[in-house]
């Protein structure tokens, strides 16, 4: 009878440990996407997480990770070994931050252009024509510095029946508002090129468990892989920035970069299609813009400037479709030409490009050059 007893402890005691322990198991997840750089995780019983992240595929790169908020959330990377890593990922402190993966490789940087010598007054004095050089002529008038009136100040007056009254300057003080300093846009992370060909971002949710545990949960955030950084034979650089956008730098030239595109929208943009090929009716899918002849805008082309004396393009993505886009410079004689195809969502791959010497048209040389040829004759 005590036998039986004892055997009856000993299973309960043995359930609640199995039930326990079912309830600390590991979640382990699988980025749901094809691709050639497999990622998996586990949420560890430990409230840790490890990622494991696959990049055979490109061995001359390498990983890395940077977290938005170091306070929040302890990295430890494991050794790569044949493209494989593991990062071991610990929560310290309640809150969220996100760890972006890249798996990168060096790249020699844009030089920054020398500062221009400055002119010298011979050249200044070259340059103005003969009524700017005339010495000004000094003014007669006096100069007054404003005087700072403080509130309560009046002055004596008088009313419209002749009685003598004050009447107050200001109600209160001047108010001087300091104006708001707007942050600079740092141009160096937005268009210093950098070789990624995977990047991907993982979510952390942290919380307490008691009064010393902290544990996580996870979400994937944004993937791409891509082609990686292009440098052409001029010098032009092609890199992705995003799924859906591409940015050009292309090289100092005599002039300015022309650029035009053609595109051809696919069609299949309005319907969103059931398994069984029918429209999905109850699925309404934007439509895209249009232009002056009533045609889908797919993709958008934009000059956004220079970085270090290079001219800047982006080409974002807007549509279903195919798309040629060609960036030429009369000035040197060189153009580059991207083919692209374009995703329902956007997303855009390079389908091919092309760097070439060409022979610019007369059109193109006094739109790209101008007066300019005829000031180096």
């Amino acid at each position: 009878m005590k036998k039986g007893k004892i055997l009856l402890i000993t299973g309960a005691i043995l359930g609640a440990a199995l039930l326990l322990t079912g309830c600390k198991k590991a979640q382990k997840f699988t980025l749901e996407q094809s691709t050639n750089y497999p990622i998996t995780w586990t949420e560890e019983t430990d409230g840790s997480v490890s990622i494991k992240l696959d990049g055979s595929f490109k061995p001359d790169y390498a990983w890395t990770a940077v977290c938005s908020d170091d306070s929040l959330l302890e990295i430890k990377a494991g050794k790569e070994k044949k493209g494989i890593i593991t990062y071991r990922i610990k929560p310290i402190a309640e809150g969220s931050a996100n760890v972006e993966f890249k798996r990168i490789r060096d790249v020699e940087e844009i030089p920054v252009p020398p500062e221009p010598e400055p002119l010298t007054e011979e050249e200044i004095k070259k340059d103005l024509s003969p009524e700017d050089q005339k010495p000004e002529e000094e003014s007669s008038e006096e100069e007054f510095e404003p005087e700072y009136i403080p509130s309560g100040t009046t002055l004596t007056s008088t009313d419209e029946e002749g009685n003598t009254v004050e009447v107050p300057l200001f109600s209160e003080d001047a108010v001087v508002y300091e104006e708001e300093e707007v942050k600079a846009v740092d141009l160096e992370d937005i268009y210093q090129p950098e070789d990624v060909v995977c990047k991907f971002t993982l979510s952390f949710f942290n919380e307490k468990k008691g009064k010393k545990k902290v544990v996580t949960k996870t979400a994937a955030g944004d993937f791409y892989e891509g082609e990686g950084l292009i440098v052409g034979i001029h010098g032009e650089r092609i890199l992705r920035k995003a799924r859906n956008e591409f940015v050009l730098l292309l090289p100092p030239c005599k002039g300015i970069w022309l650029h035009k595109e053609e595109s051809k929208f696919s069609g299949n943009y309005y319907q969103e299609l059931n398994d069984d090929g029918t429209v999905n009716e109850m699925k309404i899918m934007p439509r895209p813009a249009l232009d002056e002849d009533g045609n889908a805008i797919i993709l958008e082309v934009s000059n956004m400037g220079d970085y270090r004396g290079y001219t800047v393009f982006t080409v974002v993505g807007r549509g279903e479709g195919t798309a040629t886009v060609t960036f030429s410079s009369p000035g040197e004689k060189i153009r580059t030409t991207i083919n692209l195809v374009i995703e329902r969502d956007g997303f855009i791959q390079l389908d091919s490009y092309r760097m070439e010497e060409y022979t610019p048209t007369a059109a193109e040389i006094e739109e790209g050059v101008g007066d300019m040829e005829d000031d180096n004759k």
